[in-house]
C-alpha cells in the first residue's frame, strides 16, 4: 500500500466535520490553542478530532508513532489506519501540519497584509532551483480577503510599499549574497517568493545580528530598514513572475485534453475510478458526503453522476493537470490544481481519467454520463 493511500487513510480517521464559518474555523483549528482539544475521546483513549483541527490530529498519530518505535505499549495504536512501516517512517516523513505556527495573531506586525492574502489565495511551494520546485501542500482559499480574517485581530503591517520606489534589483542581490545559502535548498523553510509573506520589519529583525556560521562560510545577515525594504520587494517580484509563468502555462492543458483519444475504459479501471481512485487521490479528504467541498461535488455514486452530467468532467482533468504545473512553478494557480495537499497524480493516471471522462464517463455498468455539449 503506497504511502499517499496511507495519508489518505489517516485523513479519513479525523472525522469529517465542517464549519460555514470556513477559512476564519480552520485558522483557529490550526493556529490557535484549541488544534490540541478534541471533541471527544474513543474508547481507546484516541481523539476524535474534526476537519478543522488538522494539527491535533496529526500530532497525536505522530506521538502514536513515536511510542511504537520506542516499543512503549499505546493502546491507541491498534486502532490506528496506518501500517507499522507508516508508523515507522514519520520520523523521516513526518504528516503535514505538525509545524504550524502557533498564535501568530500575538505577533505584531509579523506579515503584511498583501503578503498574506496573496499567500493564502495562492499558497507557495518551494523552489530550490528554477527548474526544481515542491508542489504547494495547503489548502487554498482563492477568494478569501483581509475583512474574513478580521475575526483572528491580525496585527498586520501595511505594506508592501510599490515596486516602483524600490531598487529591486538591489533585493536581487542581497538575497543571493546573504539569504540564498539557505533559502535556496532545504535548510529554510521559505524560498523567495514564499518570504513575500513577511513585512520589511520581519525581514529585518529576523535575520541574526551578528555573523552565522552555515556550511563553514560565514555570512553576515545583519540588515538595515532599507535593505529589508529591497528585499520584500525582490520577494514580491518574485511571486508576480512565478505566478504569471504558471498562468500563461494553464492555457496549453486544452490542447492536451484537445490530443487525448476517445478510448473506452475497461470495466476494471471503471471500477478503480468510480471507487478507490477518490481515495488514494486524497479526494475524498474535501469532497466526501461531509467534507469542506461538497457543495461542489461529493464522491459517491450519486454526487459523481450528478457533477459529470453537468458538462464539468473536464475540469477534473484540467485541476490535476494544473497540479503539474504548479510543482513546475511552485506556487498555486488561480484556480488551484487538485489534490490541493498532495503531490501530483502520475500522469498515466490522469491520461486514463481523460479517456475515461472524453468516452462519455461510463459508470461501472458502461452507461454514458458526460453528454455532448450542445
Amino acid at each position: 500500500m503506497s504511502i499517499r493511500i496511507l495519508l489518505t487513510l489517516v485523513l479519513l480517521y479525523c472525522t469529517r466535520v465542517f464549519s460555514d464559518t470556513g477559512a476564519v474555523q480552520e485558522c483557529i483549528g490550526c493556529h490557535t490553542e484549541q488544534r490540541h482539544e478534541p471533541i471527544a475521546r474513543f474508547s481507546n483513549g484516541f481523539g476524535q478530532w474534526s476537519d478543522l483541527q488538522c494539527v491535533g490530529c496529526h500530532t497525536e498519530i505522530d506521538e502514536v508513532s513515536q511510542t511504537f518505535t520506542s516499543g512503549v505499549h499505546d493502546s491507541r495504536y491498534l486502532s490506528l489506519p496506518v501500517t507499522d512501516k507508516r508508523l515507522k517512517s514519520m520520523k523521516k516523513y513526518p504528516l503535514p501540519y505538525l509545524k504550524a505556527p502557533l498564535n501568530i495573531s500575538k505577533e505584531p506586525q509579523r506579515l503584511n497584509q498583501i503578503g498574506l492574502i496573496r499567500f493564502l489565495r495562492r499558497p507557495p511551494g518551494y523552489c530550490k532551483t528554477p527548474d526544481s520546485c515542491a508542489p504547494p501542500m495547503m489548502m487554498v482559499y482563492p477568494d478569501i480577503s483581509l475583512s474574513d480574517l478580521a475575526p483572528l485581530k491580525l496585527n498586520l503591517s501595511k505594506e508592501p510599499i510599490s515596486s516602483k520606489l524600490i531598487d529591486i534589483k538591489a533585493g536581487e542581490v542581497l538575497f543571493t549574497q546573504r539569504c540564498s545559502t539557505c533559502h535556496s535548498n532545504d535548510k529554510a523553510p521559505y524560498d523567495d517568493v514564499a518570504l513575500s509573506l513577511f513585512s520589511h520589519k520581519n525581514i529585518a529583525s529576523f535575520h541574526v545580528k551578528k555573523p552565522q556560521e552555515v556550511n563553514e562560510k560565514v555570512l553576515d545577515l545583519t540588515l538595515n530598514s532599507l535593505e529589508a525594504t529591497q528585499l520584500q520587494a525582490y520577494f514580491m517580484r518574485q511571486r508576480d513572475q512565478r505566478e504569471q509563468q504558471l498562468e500563461r502555462a494553464i492555457p496549453l492543458i486544452q490542447k492536451d485534453w484537445q490530443a487525448i483519444a476517445k478510448k473506452p475504459v475497461s470495466y476494471r479501471e471503471r471500477i478503480y475510478l468510480w471507487n478507490d481512485f477518490w481515495r488514494d487521490g486524497g479526494c475524498v479528504h474535501c469532497h466526501g458526503i461531509e467534507g469542506r467541498a461538497k457543495n461542489k461535488f461529493d464522491v459517491s455514486h450519486a454526487g459523481l453522476t450528478k457533477y459529470l452530467s453537468q458538462y464539468k468532467g473536464q475540469q477534473i482533468y484540467t485541476r490535476l493537470k494544473i497540479k503539474h504545473l504548479e510543482t513546475k512553478f511552485g506556487v498555486s494557480a488561480g484556480t488551484p490544481g487538485m489534490p490541493m495537499t498532495g503531490s501530483p497524480m502520475p500522469t498515466p493516471l490522469i491520461q486514463l481519467i481523460g479517456s475515461w471522462l472524453k468516452s462519455g464517463c461510463q459508470n461501472i455498468q458502461g452507461t454514458q454520463l458526460c453528454p455532448e455539449k450542445p
